[in-house]
């Protein structure tokens, strides 16, 4: 799993993820680069030069983060807390604490640290080690499963091999999505994927079923916000 984001609220979901995993006899690695360092960083501060230091500033610790929404100036981190407890949600160090005991592996980006000037004794003990992406890419390839916890709109994950079509439905409605992915399947090869954008809800229900009644493989289907990215490949 690759950590990318310092929010709260993705730094949830990533330790959800990961804990349930290892709970279920997975093996699990999490990689934490850039604004995801914040959720294995000690709360010290950090930088060695100008930048560094001011950078240091506004960097984190696993404590310290606020959610990707509505954090209104840091009042909502403490709204959010306040309602995760009243609903007997585990707080996220308590996520990362027992992520640690379930033998989850935490890996720190070195390129990321080496910028935003973070050394390993910044780091909590339980970081194994730091690595490059080359290491990342040797646990990935083993893996069956890899996710990527981001801060941004759905776009294609790092991982994922390049579509032979993107298509834009935005602001098509029922049945035309439906309608432009079976015309568009023509157009690509056996085994060739179809990645496309649309704001139509229906879709999240539609497309799967379009894709079990003509075969197809429903690669990834994601909502954020209002915009739906979906992934098609072409079985037959």
């Amino acid at each position: 799993m690759v950590v990318f984001s310092g929010d709260m609220d993705r730094l949830m979901a990533a330790f959800i993820i990961a804990t349930g995993a290892a709970a279920s006899g997975m093996d699990v690695t999490m990689f934490f680069t850039f604004w995801g360092l914040q959720a294995i960083k000690k709360p010290s501060p950090t930088g060695r030069s100008l930048f560094g230091r001011m950078l240091g500033v506004f960097l984190r610790d696993i404590q310290g983060v606020g959610p990707s929404k509505m954090s209104f100036g840091g009042l909502g981190r403490w709204m959010f807390k306040k309602m995760m407890k009243a609903h007997n949600v585990t707080p996220l160090p308590e996520l990362r604490r027992l992520a640690a005991e379930l033998g989850v592996r935490m890996l720190a980006c070195q390129m990321s640290m080496e910028v935003v000037e973070i050394r390993r004794e910044d780091l909590i003990d339980e970081v194994q080690d730091v690595v490059g992406v080359a290491t990342f890419l040797e646990e990935a390839s083993r893996s069956k499963i890899t996710l990527f916890i981001r801060s941004d709109l759905p776009r294609r994950c790092p991982m994922e091999p390049k579509p032979d079509l993107t298509l834009d439905l935005k602001g098509l409605l029922c049945p035309m999505p439906v309608v432009k992915i079976n015309q568009a399947i023509e157009n690509v090869p056996v085994g060739g994927l179809i990645e496309a954008y649309a704001t139509d809800p229906g879709v999240m229900a539609d497309i799967p079923a379009w894709c079990r009644s003509t075969g197809n493989e429903l690669v990834t289907i994601e909502k954020q916000d209002k915009v739906i990215r979906f992934v098609v490949r072409r079985l037959k």
